[in-house]
């Protein structure tokens, strides 16, 4: 049952089927190009390839060397959607201000790859 309130809303509503073309099409809308991501000169941004091909994006402060705390980042999208590069702006402001190295794993996603893959690869 509806609230009448609601109920104009959910009739305008468009409904649909998820089907890998319309979850591909979905994605390509989270990722952004490379040119358009945020820099900063105080944080050093690049791109580990581990194990079976897994990507890590890894943040930490520019011209530090020595041991760092680090974190683990994994990025939202219900195991079905995002990227690391979708949360860019947040770790460089994370990494400005509190001295630490971050790892986020560009995990396999759902439903090419279903659960737990994505916890397998960030574990």
């Amino acid at each position: 049952m509806i609230h009448t309130d609601l109920a104009q809303a959910f009739s305008n509503a468009i409904y649909m089927t998820l089907t890998q073309e319309n979850i591909n099409e979905v994605r390509k809308n989270f990722i952004t190009p490379s040119e358009t991501l945020p820099k900063d000169s105080k944080v050093e941004i690049y791109d580990e390839i581990i194990g079976n091909n897994l990507r890590v994006r890894v943040y930490k402060p520019a011209n530090i060397t020595g041991k760092l705390p680090g974190v683990l980042w994994i990025h939202g999208g219900g195991h079905v959607l995002g990227t690391p590069e979708g949360n860019e702006q947040l770790m460089i402001d994370i990494i400005k201000h509190v001295k630490c190295i971050i790892a986020q794993p560009d995990y396999r996603l759902a439903p090419e790859f279903p659960y737990p893959a994505d916890l397998d690869d960030c574990m």
